[in-house]
């Protein structure tokens, strides 16, 4: 039984086009001017007004990701803090990006600006079908479902025994007893989920197993349901099992903070209005479930990210301007003609309420991701939304301001068919498709037809 093919596996069709924008940290692809080594090192602390190119400025429309070089379409990509991998239909592997700790996998620790192959024989005798970049590590599962990682190994995410940093991928051969099929990377951890739908592997009490101390090997997770997917972001996880159930651990965006951190998988999501969620996301502070007929749903705590629902909640604000927000925020949602009554609202659920974003009543959801405070939402017509706090341009919108509604991204891609979103922590990149390919791909749940 499986669910939609993973963001981070090989897609059945091809993708045309590629654009970023957000942070540029030399993960976007895009030319980059000379900087000092200070300030490489820096994460963005404050927003910058001028659309450009330069390292650690600000992108802020979707950018053209030059791939000419490539040679052929590309069938996948995962993206972490600041490095890109991009994997091509011919199976051929690129990365670009800061490379620190060695995440680039080339051998030595050199940043590279536009996608560079990576050369490494393994693969063009056992090639990678999935692909996941943590902050500054990056996990290749192989078709034969052997696993190689590289790059930071201060916690022990690369599951090789002992914590010093890999230039070049190594092979993880303690996991070769089971059949590993795709992997998952938060900040500083990794995930893998075998054929069987188990789940392993991590740091910091994002593992699962019960407590907060790094592990140096891979270990699996003792829970009684099987995965369907998974997503981290952070230290946050995410999973969906195939009865269509919802489980968090780790730092977790609960509404009650003494449920913030838990180190064992706990239940949060039973259904949603009988609905059959088919794709997840994270972000820092709340989530995203689509279901099976297009439908958006969110939950968590602190709702900077969550758009105009929010607005739901009726949180009592004390500073005026918040009071004034809030109260124009309800006006446009009445406008909008927005659903606002409590059958919008789950509350049947066991950790958390869950609001159902009726501003996509009118178009199928097809695909969603999460940035750090910033979603991105999909439509069956291969249009791109966005909505929340955007500090670094992750928007998209030519500015660095809130969305609090959800906000179509035009400029270069308007007229373009947006397949899916790869979101970054402060940036994000837009995979171009067939449209036609694409439609009937999405449109098919090979596992609801075994229900």
């Amino acid at each position: 039984m499986n669910l939609l093919t993973p963001r981070n596996r090989i897609s059945v069709e091809p993708y045309d086009e590629a654009y970023s924008w957000g942070w540029n940290n030399m993960q976007l692809g895009h030319h980059v001017e000379s900087i000092s080594e200070e300030n490489k090192f820096k994460a963005p602390l404050s927003p910058t007004k001028r659309v450009g190119s330069i390292l650690n400025e600000n992108v802020l429309e979707p950018s053209l990701i030059d791939l000419s070089g490539l040679g052929s379409k590309i069938a996948m990509v995962a993206t972490g803090g600041s490095h890109t991998v991009i994997v091509t239909v011919d199976k051929k592997v690129y990365t670009f990006g800061r490379n620190q700790s060695g995440q680039l996998g080339h051998g030595g620790f050199s940043d590279e600006a536009s996608p560079k192959l990576l050369e490494f024989e393994e693969f063009s005798n056992d090639p990678v079908i999935s692909v996941a970049c943590g902050d500054r590590h990056t996990v290749f599962v192989t078709e034969g479902s052997r696993v190689f990682v590289c790059g930071q190994n201060f916690n022990g995410q690369l599951g090789v025994g002992h914590k010093s940093n890999l230039d070049r991928p190594t092979n993880s051969e303690l996991m070769e007893r089971r059949r590993i099929t795709r992997a998952v990377c938060g900040s500083r951890h990794t995930i893998l989920i075998s054929s069987k739908g188990e789940i392993g592997w991590g740091a910091y009490g994002q593992l699962g197993l019960g407590d907060n101390l790094d592990q140096l090997y891979s270990k699996k997770i003792d829970v009684d349901w099987k995965v369907a997917n998974v997503v981290s972001k952070e230290h946050i996880n995410l999973a969906l099992t195939t009865e269509y159930e919802i489980y968090q651990w780790g730092g977790k965006p609960f509404e009650n903070e003494e449920l913030q951190v838990n180190n064992k998988p706990r239940l949060v999501i039973r259904t949603l209005n009988d609905r059959r969620v088919v794709e997840i996301a994270v972000a820092s502070n709340h989530c995203l479930a689509r279901t099976s007929d297009g439908c958006l749903y969110s939950w968590g705590f602190k709702f900077e990210g969550l758009g105009y629902i929010k607005y739901l909640k009726h949180l009592e604000y004390t500073d005026e301007n918040e009071n004034r927000k809030m109260s124009s925020g309800e006006e446009l949602i009445s406008k909008k003609r927005l659903d606002m009554s409590d059958k919008s609202i789950i509350r049947d659920n066991s950790e958390c309420t869950v609001y159902r974003n009726h501003f996509f009543n009118n178009e199928k959801v097809s695909s969603i991701a999460c940035g750090d405070k910033v979603n991105f939402v999909v439509t069956e017509s291969g249009k791109l939304f966005v909505f929340g706090r955007g500090e670094n341009g992750e928007l998209g919108l030519g500015k660095d301001e809130e969305a609090d509604v959800p906000t179509q991204v035009k400029g270069t891609i308007q007229g373009k068919f947006v397949v899916k979103v790869i979101g970054g922590y402060w940036h994000a990149i837009a995979l171009i498709g067939s449209n036609e390919h694409f439609r009937q791909q999405l449109d098919y749940l090979p596992h609801l037809q075994n229900k």
